[in-house]
């Protein structure tokens, strides 16, 4: 559960701010903050610390010094430390919206809520002024449909009506920016682990933000919230690799600014991008790929502009490693391109770029670090194949 989970907070800022959020020690409490095994009574509801579960419901039957006896749901029992249990109540963890109404809260309370919102596909939890999102690992149309965007910005400041989401937090910033005298920013921070959703989630804060502020905008609105979300699939493809733990993991930091008129219409974007990870290009980890734009020339190009990209046949690119034929490199490809052009590139220069990827495949050939043969041959006659 935890590698799936990343937190979203709103507030007012001419320049991104750091945020923090509080922890939750894993210890069991008596309300004062303290360490206190007095506070387990026979017959208490508690949660026990599990290998597997994490964390897992029981019922103290027994207390013998630090040491509490706990039965199980099986109805198997277990004798624990204190330190290894913490309190809980009989209230509907998959209901509670907010985690900051658990009582009491603890790590396990939060753990609880948040899988069993999770196990009936609810993958949004407030936690106060913040967001926790939780990457389902699968795709969820209905969740950021036109229909919920209309919901959500005709709705807002009706919390008790609105569930928490991604939208409830773009439309609170738009809010605040619309409503405060004067020049007032606001800012989005989506913090979390690799694997937990940032880039999906950043694409759609842009989506419901460029959606509400161009409703009244006309062609002129159309054409500029097209080039910001096209934006997306040009930094995933020359920005983002496949790693152990994540198909699209974002290999930089990025810092996107909306700028917006007086009357709210979205007037334009820039994305400012820092700590590319570079020496991916020449060295990839075991199981992991090099950047996203590779492949998709690899297996999206055609014959011909793979031999102008990418030199003579039968050339060997040590850099490329776990390469073979993909459906959806072929699919993101022609995104890329088409996002591309959409954006101004145009075909002459597009030309350019990928030769000059092309010839840095051939460069990589004499730093690269790997052993023997291994890497990717390219057939201009065909897809490409592992070696």
């Amino acid at each position: 559960m935890e590698r799936g989970v990343s937190v979203l907070s709103t507030r007012n800022a001419d320049l991104p701010r750091k945020t923090q959020v509080g922890s939750i020690t894993k210890s069991s409490y008596n309300g004062n903050g303290k360490d206190d095994q007095s506070v387990f009574k026979q017959g208490m509801l508690v949660f026990v610390h599990h290998d597997v579960d994490i964390w897992t419901e029981g019922t103290v039957s027994g207390i013998e010094g630090e040491n509490i006896l706990v039965t199980l749901p099986s109805g198997k029992e277990q004798w624990v430390k204190h330190k290894d249990i913490a309190l809980r109540n009989e209230c509907d963890y998959g209901s509670t919206e907010d985690l900051t109404l658990l009582t009491p809260l603890t790590c396990a309370s939060v753990f609880q809520c948040l899988k069993k919102r999770y196990q009936q596909d609810v993958f949004y939890t407030r936690a106060g002024v913040t967001l926790v999102a939780i990457n389902p690992f699968k795709d969820v149309p209905s969740l950021y449909k036109k229909e919920v965007i209309d919901r959500y910005h005709q709705l807002h400041g009706q919390r008790k009506v609105l569930s928490p989401h991604v939208f409830a937090i773009a439309q609170e910033a738009y809010s605040h920016m619309r409503q405060q005298v004067g020049r007032m920013n606001q800012s989005v921070i989506v913090s979390g682990e690799s694997g937990s959703g940032k880039t999906v989630t950043a694409k759609h804060l842009m989506k419901y933000l460029t959606s509400i502020s161009n409703s009244n905008a006309g062609d002129t609105g159309t054409r500029i919230e097209s080039r910001i979300l096209d934006s997306n699939p040009i930094l995933e493809a020359f920005g983002n690799a496949s790693t152990s733990r994540n198909s699209n993991s974002s290999r930089f930091g990025k810092y996107i600014q909306l700028q917006f008129q007086r009357n709210g219409q979205i007037l334009g974007a820039s994305i400012q991008t820092y700590l590319l990870e570079k020496t991916r290009v020449v060295h990839q980890s075991e199981n992991e790929r090099n950047f996203h734009i590779f492949y998709q020339m690899l297996n999206g190009g055609n014959d011909v502009e793979k031999e102008e990209w990418l030199g003579r046949k039968d050339s060997l690119f040590k850099m490329i490693t776990n390469h073979g034929a993909c459906t959806e490199d072929q699919q993101s490809w022609r995104q890329t391109r088409e996002a591309m052009g959409d954006i101004g590139i145009t075909a002459q220069q597009q030309d350019s770029i990928f030769k000059v990827l092309g010839a840095i495949l051939h460069l990589g050939n004499l730093v690269f670090d790997g052993d023997g043969d291994q890497g990717c041959y390219v057939d201009t006659d065909d897809q490409g194949e592992n070696s």
